[in-house]
């Protein structure tokens, strides 16, 4: 080819060219495969988290049920032991004569020798001996009772004496009294019925010990119960009566307070994230005798679980971006190859035949 028809070409070429820059065929194959690779790897990380997350739910969720469980069979357990008092105090020595008395100073100095140690060992409250016209012979212990409440409690006793069968309601006002009611037997007959009551505050430390999550009793304030003077002791409308560890879920009470206003939306389960660890909080409702006056918060740390999430994902996502760097250096030195021996057949080819050639058949 002369010269002439080399300038010719390069004539027609160049004006192509300035008009339309072209980048590299392999370039355009390697960004398109890394831009879909990247998209698979992004898409696979948000499914693996929201799968993560899934998971994660439900073991809540099964954790919550095992937590109501807990919470009942340990109530459970505290009703029986005080039946189990109660039935026993016929046999203790002396009572089965003064029961049949009725007569409640001999009640008085024979069962004195005995209320310390039920007091002590098996943590009851009060104990009140009522002989069968429901009139009061003897009490020992604090009941810390309201003029309502000792209404209530004589009805109790009432329907007691006059069913002759025994009862296990639970209490809550300022605290939550586990109560026992049942008539007392001596020799085949009723002499009377006998009230007893302990506090939960042994059942919330006791499920402490069993879960490892923190607990604490909420009840809705009421015109005639005293408002408490610290104001970090009040959420949502009510007062805290008993909490493990108070000082710190104090704070976190507070803080979920500010973030969920309305308690309600405690009955699911919320989340938040205090002192750089990750606190769940739930809120089980308590079968007392006055429905929806008492609940119970449980608090658990659940820093590791959701640390394992976390890790997990970027673990994912790493492995992930170091699978599409190597598969992205692998396509680019296959296609390089392959555009190279492309190249070279294109220069073997006479030159006229390039004469019409598109620009971008030079730009391998």
């Amino acid at each position: 080819m002369d010269k002439n028809s080399e300038n010719n070409l390069v004539t027609r070429m160049t004006p192509d060219h300035q008009e339309r820059k072209f980048r590299s065929l392999r370039w355009k194959i390697s960004l398109s495969s890394s831009l879909i690779l990247l998209a698979v790897v992004t898409l696979f990380c948000i499914v693996s988290y929201l799968s993560l997350m899934d998971n994660f739910d439900n073991q809540r969720d099964i954790e919550y049920r095992r937590y109501s469980r807990e919470i009942d069979n340990l109530i459970k357990n505290t009703s029986q032991n005080l039946h189990q008092i109660a039935a026993m105090i016929p046999f203790l020595d002396g009572m089965n004569k003064v029961l049949l008395t009725n007569d409640g100073e001999n009640i008085r100095q024979v069962f004195d020798q005995h209320w310390a140690l039920l007091q002590f060992h098996n943590g009851v409250e009060f104990i009140h001996f009522y002989n069968q016209l429901n009139q009061l012979d003897a009490h020992w212990g604090n009941s810390g009772s309201t003029v309502d409440q000792d209404d209530l409690l004589l009805e109790w006793v009432v329907n007691v004496n006059q069913l002759e069968q025994p009862i296990g309601p639970l209490l809550c006002r300022e605290s939550c009294i586990q109560y026992i009611i049942t008539p007392l037997l001596v020799e085949g007959r009723k002499t009377g019925v006998v009230v007893m009551g302990v506090s939960l505050a042994d059942v919330f430390l006791a499920f402490k010990r069993i879960s490892g999550s923190d607990i604490g009793l909420f009840i809705k304030e009421q015109d005639n119960l005293p408002l408490h003077d610290d104001p970090g002791d009040s959420y949502w409308d009510i007062y805290i009566s008993a909490l493990t560890n108070k000082n710190k879920n104090r704070e976190i009470l507070s803080k979920i307070a500010q973030e969920y206003p309305d308690i309600n939306a405690l009955n699911e389960g919320v989340q938040t994230l205090w002192n750089d660890r990750y606190q769940q909080i739930k809120l089980f409702s308590f079968n007392s005798v006055e429905p929806d006056k008492a609940h119970l918060i449980v608090i658990t740390d659940v820093t590791a679980a959701v640390n394992n999430i976390h890790n997990s994902i970027w673990k994912i996502a790493l492995i992930g971006l170091l699978g599409l760097i190597i598969s992205e250096i692998l396509l680019f030195l296959i296609f390089t190859r392959l555009l190279s021996r492309l190249k070279n057949v294109a220069l073997t080819l006479p030159l006229e035949d390039c004469v019409n050639w598109p620009a971008w058949a030079y730009h391998f």
